[in-house]
């Protein structure tokens, strides 16, 4: 985008360079998957260091936000009883599937595990994992034409989906 390659972008966090413009987009849960046979409805803090914890590689922003929102709650990660790092979502949703381990996933990417019975979410006592995704373009003029047409309607569904998603989720 800042080599004007691109008029909008979407990004995980805020916006840390000069020259760009940036709006709240949607807030994303990551929340805890495991195996549809997995024996425990929900887990406190101390059940969920005993388990193995399926994480995304060194880099990821979603480990960062992983990683932060335990550190919150006094968890460390070499505090699990094991750790398994993986290059995917997609890796950990396999994983998690046929029982290696537990992992945080943007609860996005699984609605159709979760409606297929592949996965469940599994809530763990007072840990809420949250990021926020941002809509950005570069300062200046305000964009015009398709892109003016295109940031305005994806705002406007994401503040239709935020709704949607409070009514559904009463945690979110």
């Amino acid at each position: 985008m800042l080599d004007n390659k691109v008029s909008l972008g979407l990004i995980e966090g805020p916006a840390r360079a000069r020259g760009v413009h940036a709006e709240r987009f949607i807030e994303d849960e990551l929340v805890l998957i495991t195996p549809p046979n997995f024996q425990f409805e929900h887990v406190s803090s101390s059940e969920l260091l005993r388990l193995t914890l399926l994480l995304r590689e060194h880099g990821s922003g979603s480990r960062r936000v992983v990683e932060s929102a335990l550190k919150k709650v006094g968890l460390k990660l070499k505090s699990f009883k094991k750790v398994m790092e993986l290059d995917s979502t997609e890796a950990i949703k396999s994983a998690a599937e046929v029982g290696l381990g537990v992992g945080f996933v943007s609860r996005w990417a699984v609605t159709n595990e979760l409606e297929l019975g592949l996965l469940k979410i599994t809530p763990v006592d007072s840990v809420r994992v949250t990021r926020h995704f941002t809509l950005i373009s570069r300062t200046g003029p305000e964009p015009q034409g398709l892109v003016d047409a295109f940031r305005a309607f994806t705002l406007k569904r994401a503040a239709h989906i935020s709704k949607i998603r409070k009514k559904t989720n009463p945690r979110s």
